[in-house]
């Protein structure tokens, strides 16, 4: 039984107090406005978990050779904190205008 097209015919129906929590975050999609909440939460967990990443090849970097790991550790610096943090940043306030 769906009552979904049902919900939305009553004259009270609103789709912002619904309690259907179920959908996944999708963290690359335009197509949904955030709210001030989610886009603190997101730009706080997106510089943590860049920073976390940094962390992990940092010490990954510390078994390899010192020429090997500085160009491991460069080529990730570029990735995480050069392309995907700002596409991120991008994509969050996209979103939240």
């Amino acid at each position: 039984m769906d009552d979904g097209p049902a919900l939305m015919d009553e004259p009270v129906y609103n789709s912002a107090v619904s309690s259907d929590t179920s959908e996944a975050p999708r963290f690359f999609s335009l197509s949904q406005r955030i709210g001030r909440l989610r886009y603190f939460v997101y730009l706080i967990g997106g510089g943590l978990g860049t920073s976390a990443s940094l962390l992990m090849l940092y010490v990954f970097c510390l078994i390899l050779p010192p020429a090997a790991a500085r160009m491991f550790f460069n080529i990730g610096w570029i990735l995480l904190w050069n392309i995907l943090l700002p596409m991120l940043l991008v994509v969050m306030i996209i979103r939240r205008l």
